[in-house]
């Protein structure tokens, strides 16, 4: 049985870590249990922890491993949801975020809630006092530019260019969502009665690696269309 760390006498740092179900997110999970679990109590947040399609890779592949960790659901596009996630917690790190499938409304399925996600986790962080959010952002937020413009050096004061015809919704959702987490850790007033975390973000690039969890993931589609043409 898991573990429930919201009566727990268990005075360890608590880790979240959302998104645990995606390629990326699984991966973070499978090395947070093999290098922290001893010093960290840890929480893994997926969409749904009723859904057997998304729960049954992480029970195949972590087994007993999983009884370690408390898992619970997040809504990115619900506050009180992500603020059940983040509270207590000591670090989160926030790797959550919508990945495009067919027939998806961009705008309401993709883009808005990748930024209400980091908002509310921002917030809640805030609120309990989080010490560090990390983000996966990724690089297509500061390097899609209309042809002809591509700086020579990027660095954090670059962000992808909105009118730029090579900038999908996902890329959209990367920037937008980066950029709100910014604007709105560093307008945090700065005062006692007020918490500011710190806040890392981190741009992959090309992703691969070992699939721990199945589904669609932004890298692996990238494979299937070089293999397919």
């Amino acid at each position: 049985m898991e573990p429930d760390f919201s009566n727990s006498a268990d005075t360890r740092p608590l880790l979240t870590i959302t998104g645990v179900s995606g390629f990326i997110g699984s991966q973070v999970l499978d090395k947070a249990l093999l290098t922290l679990s001893d010093r960290y109590r840890i929480r893994g947040c997926v969409r749904d922890v009723t859904s057997r399609q998304e729960m049954r890779p992480l029970r195949k592949y972590f087994g007993e491993r999983l009884n370690q960790i408390q898992v619970m659901s997040c809504d990115l596009s619900n506050y009180e949801s992500m603020e059940r996630v983040v509270a207590g917690s000591t670090y989160v790190i926030h790797i959550a975020s919508p990945v495009p499938g067919p027939h998806v409304r961009y705008e309401e399925e993709v883009i808005n809630p990748a930024v209400s996600g980091i908002m509310f986790v921002l917030e809640a962080a805030s609120k309990f006092k989080v010490k560090r959010v990390v983000m996966t952002s990724s690089i297509c937020a500061c390097s899609e530019f209309k042809t002809g413009e591509l700086p020579s050096l990027i660095d954090e004061s670059y962000w992808s260019d909105m009118s730029s015809p090579n900038l999908s919704a996902y890329s959209k959702s990367k920037m937008l969502s980066e950029e709100a987490a910014w604007n709105f850790v560093n307008t945090i007033p700065t005062k006692k009665d007020y918490h500011r975390p710190e806040l890392v973000t981190i741009l992959p690039g090309f992703v691969v690696g070992k699939c721990i969890a199945t589904g669609k993931t932004t890298s692996t589609s990238m494979i299937k269309q070089f293999m397919e043409g």
